[in-house]
């Protein structure tokens, strides 16, 4: 070998599916009423934390993390046609985490309380009609952008509201075990 030549990579074999026509049918399926209401929850919790003025942080990070799964879902023809909406969300989103970095409150203005909950509502629809596999891609394509905004990478077009799903958050197989 010459010295520019690099060492030979370790081989490290790919996740193998067990059963790949079992795991093709649950990633077809719609989402099952108790994963609807698992992922329904925390935006609801979050969404009376602001509206009380009480969310803070963590409350800001689920719907901003919803707004960004419900923009990828309607990016996949799920309520494509309510994507005004869900921008109009995501703006409002952006005006309370300025505010709190200028004068540390996370109260919302009625515009934006009207914008989240026409935002939340249309999210919710989109659940009803969402595949696990379309959701758990969504999350995906959410986590993909979230670590380009994070590393700079982001296109100046790009308009992301940073929550808490990050790279890191672990992907699973199913969309029930992921969080939104």
């Amino acid at each position: 070998m010459g010295r520019t030549a690099r060492p030979r990579k370790a081989y490290r074999p790919g996740r193998v599916d067990t059963d790949p026509v079992e795991t093709a049918i649950a990633m077809a399926a719609r989402l099952l009423p108790s994963q609807r209401r698992m992922l329904r929850q925390p935006l609801r919790v979050a969404f009376s934390g602001l509206l009380r003025g009480t969310g803070g942080w963590l409350a800001w990070c689920a719907m901003a993390d919803a707004m960004n799964v419900a923009e990828q879902l309607a990016l996949r023809q799920i309520c494509s046609d309510r994507m005004p909406e869900i921008e109009a969300a995501q703006a409002a989103l952006h005006a309370p985490h300025t505010r709190h970095a200028q004068r540390n409150t996370w109260t919302l203005r009625p515009e934006e309380i009207t914008a989240l909950r026409v935002g939340s509502f249309f999210h919710f629809v989109q659940l009803n009609y969402a595949t696990q596999g379309e959701l758990r891609e969504s999350i995906l394509a959410v986590q993909r952008k979230v670590a380009q905004a994070l590393a700079g990478n982001a296109s100046p077009s790009a308009k992301v509201c940073v929550g808490g799903i990050h790279p890191s958050t672990a992907t699973n197989k199913h969309a029930s075990e992921a969080t939104a």
